[in-house]
């Protein structure tokens, strides 16, 4: 009788998707390099083993092989174990690195790495805690005689540990990989993004501060990502209409004017917050801040270094890979966006504070400030639906405010205390309803380069492959709807959005590489998705949020599911009626067909979604921004308008 082994290989998920032609051609490489060592493994040691291997779905291909994908081997109920662990290494990372300089590591009693925890936190559940879980979960079903590594990655250097733990005989064909390179790309890649976000700062320290007539009213609207301009510009616009407060938006967003005026021509209060850096000392502080880390990071590498062989300890080591840019680079951001926040702050002296975020740079700093100095906060969630994956806090503003009865559930689960709640709503969808007959269609036509709306629009929501999606599983559903839009190209347009983390010009090759040709993919600069909702009449999704988007602006949501995955353990869309489910080219062809024919299937579908988004967002009613306010001047219980439960 065999005995089994397990056979480990690195997650391919962003290796496999890198772009440009120097991208590309290593991704050839590193993969063909792979399955060469595979075929090795399987001809020495098939004979004597039953071979299960873990890998990135669809990059291994075998008979001779029980091929276990990553992304189907933790389930989202078991996501929810993982916070717990996530937060106490986070912790412990954070304090280590804290207690060598403790002075330099603080502005005005808050910690540098407080803007940086929830990110780190994010790195140490995906990068590490996952696969440490699911490898382990393997290792007690399978019971194998040996463990198998291919590389140094981190997968291995886990695996490595467990099969010692677990006294299991490690076969080590490490030689000769290319693990090193994607370690020193990762590295690379992401110092390159920090490093870039000081130049950003540096660059708008010259912008000059703008004139502050009235301190006493002012409200602050924090923006540190595009994406949050729909919710901010009706709070805005909320506020400069009030005529008791002046609102401000406090960005770094290079271009944040046009971004803005794509909702509506106007010219809003903003505020670069490093205007608010003392222009003179700023670079000299950059350079006495360089050598105070180089000090420090040079004693950190060595306490991390060191063998910890406990079973949460283990993993510490390896996480310095991802808190090394952190603390090079992300403590000078910090550094920067405390002390220009605190300056802002002390200038403008604002009632409150609103931001979206508990993870970027200037809506944690001017969050962690308010508090510190006591000025109203509120975070107005974009969580419309919290995954199991979900690992941020939600504690740097006095109060919380959610779209829906959903988040507010899952929120006190978590442990936030419901005297820190309110049910909201959403605010762009009031700010739309209210917009709907100002829309131009000629001027979306335009940026779309359509000359005028003859066929029936289906809108697909992009998304960037990873783990849990991974490329093939894309490519899959991709064709599916390209196939059925190819049959009915007489009725349908296909319109495709990128994801809004998603790199278009990878996605633009990705479609090249699946012949998929004669479709508009649209450009997240240029346009943005409530004028496209506009003009679409069905939307297609595997499990975005976008279906959330689409059921508000009423339009009919198809999940494409060929591989019949259970997509509903993120959003219930089919089991409670958000959305119709395709599993083929035929199904998707029919159900195209029905809803541009049936009027009444199609009214009957969106009676259901309706019913279905209620429990997700409440309906619009015109005083989200009135309960928002609320919210920001309430300490302790929310004033009339809002809505409790």
């Amino acid at each position: 009788m065999k005995q089994t082994a397990l056979i480990i290989t690195e997650d391919l998920s962003k290796t496999q998707i890198l772009g440009g032609l120097l991208g590309r051609l290593y991704s050839f490489i590193f993969i063909g390099f792979l399955k060469i060592k595979i075929s090795l493994v399987i001809f020495f040691l098939y004979r004597k083993y039953d071979l299960n291997i873990l890998a990135t779905d669809g990059i291994i291909s075998n008979k001779k092989l029980k091929i276990i994908n990553y992304s189907q081997e933790l389930p989202s109920e078991e996501w929810k174990k993982l916070r717990l662990k996530t937060w106490k290494l986070t912790k412990k990372s954070l304090e280590k690195i804290t207690n060598i300089n403790e002075r330099f590591f603080s502005f005005k009693n808050i910690n540098l790495f407080k803007l940086w925890e929830t990110t780190l936190a994010i790195k140490i559940l995906f990068n590490y805690l996952f696969f440490s879980e699911i490898i382990e979960k393997k290792i007690k079903e399978l019971k194998p005689s040996c463990v198998v590594i291919l590389s140094n990655s981190r997968q291995d250097k886990i695996s490595r540990f467990l099969a010692n733990q677990y006294r299991l005989r490690l076969i080590n064909l490490s030689f000769f990989n290319l693990a090193f390179i994607n370690k020193r790309l990762i590295r690379f890649f992401r110092e390159r993004e920090l490093k870039n976000k000081i130049l950003y700062f540096v660059k708008q320290n010259s912008f000059p501060k703008p004139k502050i007539i009235k301190k006493e009213n002012n409200i602050l609207l924090a923006c540190d990502f595009f994406r949050h301009i729909k919710t901010l510009v009706p709070i805005y616009e909320y506020y400069k209409h009030s005529k008791q407060f002046q609102p401000w938006f406090i960005t770094n967003i290079p271009n944040f004017i046009n971004q803005v005026n794509k909702f509506n021509n106007f010219q809003p209060n903003n505020i670069f917050i490093a205007s608010f850096f003392n222009k003179k000392l700023l670079k000299k502080s950059i350079s006495q801040w360089i050598k105070e880390i180089n000090k420090t990071y040079s004693r950190a590498e060595k306490i991390f270094t060191l063998d910890m062989l406990t079973d949460q300890d283990y993993l510490l080591k390896y996480i310095f890979e991802d808190l090394s840019p952190i603390i090079k680079y992300g403590t000078i951001l910090s550094k920067l966006y405390l002390e220009a926040g605190y300056n802002l702050l002390k200038s403008l002296q604002p009632k409150g504070i609103i931001v979206l975020s508990d993870q970027r740079l200037i809506e944690v700093s001017l969050g962690l400030l308010a508090k510190e100095l006591h000025i109203n906060s509120v975070l107005v969630s974009p969580h419309t639906v919290l995954s199991a994956d979900q690992i941020n806090r939600y504690n740097i503003t006095n109060r919380i405010c959610v779209p829906g009865k959903y988040s507010y559930q899952n929120l006190l689960k978590l442990g936030i205390s419901k005297s820190k709640l309110i049910i909201s709503g959403e605010p762009q969808f009031d700010y739309c309803n209210n917009q709907v007959n100002k829309i131009n269609l000629s001027n979306i036509f335009n940026k779309l380069n359509i000359s005028k709306k003859n066929k029936q629009i289906l809108l697909l929501a992009s998304f960037p492959s990873n783990w849990s999606i991974p490329l093939i599983e894309k490519k899959i559903v991709f064709k599916t709807i390209y196939s059925a839009i190819e049959r009915l190209s007489s009725k349908y347009l296909l319109i495709i959005k990128p994801h809004p983390g998603e790199d278009r010009n990878r996605l633009l090759q990705e479609l090249k590489e699946w012949k998929i040709s004669n479709v508009i993919v649209t450009d997240n600069t240029k346009i943005e998705l409530f004028e496209l909702l506009h003009i679409s009449d069905v939307v297609a999704i595997t499990w975005s949020m976008m279906g959330l988007e689409a059921i508000m602006y009423n339009k009919p949501v198809i999940v494409v599911n060929p591989l019949r995955i259970d997509y509903d353990q993120y959003i219930p869309y089919v089991a409670d009626g958000g959305g119709i489910q395709t599993t083929s080219i035929n199904d998707l062809v029919g159900k195209l067909i029905s809803l541009s024919e049936n009027k009444q299937l199609k009214e009957n579908q969106l009676l259901k979604a309706r019913k279905f988004i209620s429990r997700y967002i409440l309906p619009s009613d015109g005083n989200t921004c009135n309960r928002i306010n609320s919210a920001l001047f309430s300490c302790r219980d929310a004033k009339p308008g809002s809505i409790r439960i």
